[in-house]
């Protein structure tokens, strides 16, 4: 990254209509002395650079929602510019172009993304993994399953956090496992379990259930079991299943 980059980029974020809300970008240099020998990164690109040369799964996570934002600005700038010229009420008119303006600031914040900033996601995603942030594991086992096989101790760290998460109530978590619970080498009763509770899942999806059907998680649980299950098996899989669902049901009336 050269130093124009460095200089250049707070300004221009800092450009938007928004500035006439007075407030300070702190990545606009004081104009008095200053001792501060290391300030704190302030571009996107920066961002990405400083999580990449650290160990820090929190900063690692922030360059990857960056990058995400990235991902989907024109697209979101686009429709919004569409929106606001279509909207007749002068308040909802006002409310989009507010937006418009935002998401222009974005645009150009992300552009000190390169492509070789892109090519550093599964990295990033790596050292959130290992640090066991919510949401890593399902973005890391999520990539190709050449790039996840390449590193099979990266991908145990991963199956093992994207158990938790699942157990914490994580209906994506839930899924996947169901789904590829087999592929990372679960034992029979977890992909058993995951697998009844996913479909579980899948089926009530949207329908807003606040409670439990036995009958049809039983169904669902044994159609995913081999008839020959012994039953002692059998009930220790009916408990995971349930706490599965439970947390889950938990996890979404959460606020």
């Amino acid at each position: 990254m050269d130093s124009s980059e460095k200089a250049a980029e707070p300004a221009s974020e800092s450009m938007s209509s928004t500035s006439a809300l007075s407030v300070v970008d702190p990545g606009i240099p004081s104009t008095g002395p200053t001792h501060q020998s290391n300030p704190p990164p302030t571009s996107y690109s920066q961002q990405i650079e400083a999580a990449l040369e650290g160990n820090d799964g929190h900063a690692a996570m922030k360059a990857i929602y960056l990058l995400e934002r990235c991902d989907g600005i024109d697209g979101l700038t686009e429709r919004t510019f569409q929106q606001r010229d279509r909207e007749p009420n002068p308040k909802r008119r006002a409310a989009f172009a507010f937006l418009v303006e935002d998401f222009l600031r974005q645009q150009r914040s992300c552009q000190s993304i390169s492509a070789m900033h892109q090519s550093r996601r599964n990295d990033l995603l790596k050292i959130a993994n290992a640090g066991g942030i919510q949401g890593a594991a399902l973005r890391y086992l999520g990539q190709s399953a050449e790039i996840v096989d390449a590193d099979p101790e990266a991908k145990g760290i991963a199956v093992r956090n994207i158990q938790a998460e699942a157990r914490a109530g994580n209906g994506n978590a839930i899924i996947m496992l169901g789904i590829e619970g087999e592929s990372y080498k679960l034992p029979p009763e977890s992909r058993w379990a995951f697998t009844a509770a996913a479909t579980w899942i899948q089926r009530n999806e949207g329908v807003g259930i606040a409670e439990i059907d036995e009958m049809m998680l039983t169904a669902l649980q044994l159609a995913a079991m081999p008839p020959d299950t012994p039953e002692e098996v059998v009930q220790r899989v009916n408990a995971t299943v349930k706490q599965l669902v439970d947390a889950y049901l938990a996890n979404r009336k959460k606020p």
